[in-house]
């Protein structure tokens, strides 16, 4: 999936609860605010920090998400992770 301006569009070949999964993942990136023009984020740090959230979302949802692998795939670290977790909640608290 992915989000462009305020439309997210979804894989159809996906199953319902990855179609969840991945809907979470593309809202996280509007409210972390990756979707503004003068967001200068790098894409590796949006996709860790949509992704983080996403697995905490799914977590108190109680829907069962993969994020390890989708993270490995962006090459990021668990320590550059445990870093921004912190600074992630303080954003998920303010939307």
């Amino acid at each position: 999936g992915y989000i462009f301006k305020n439309k997210i569009t979804l894989n159809s070949n996906l199953i319902e609860i990855n179609h969840i999964g991945t809907l979470m993942h593309e809202l996280s990136h509007y409210f972390l605010g990756h979707t503004s023009e003068t967001d200068t984020t790098s894409r590796t740090l949006k996709e860790q920090e949509a992704e983080t959230c996403t697995y905490l979302i799914c977590q108190i949802l109680g829907i069962k998400r993969h994020s390890e692998f989708y993270l490995k795939c962006w090459d990021i670290e668990d320590k550059i992770i445990k870093l921004h977790l912190r600074e992630l909640m303080k954003q998920l608290i303010k939307s």
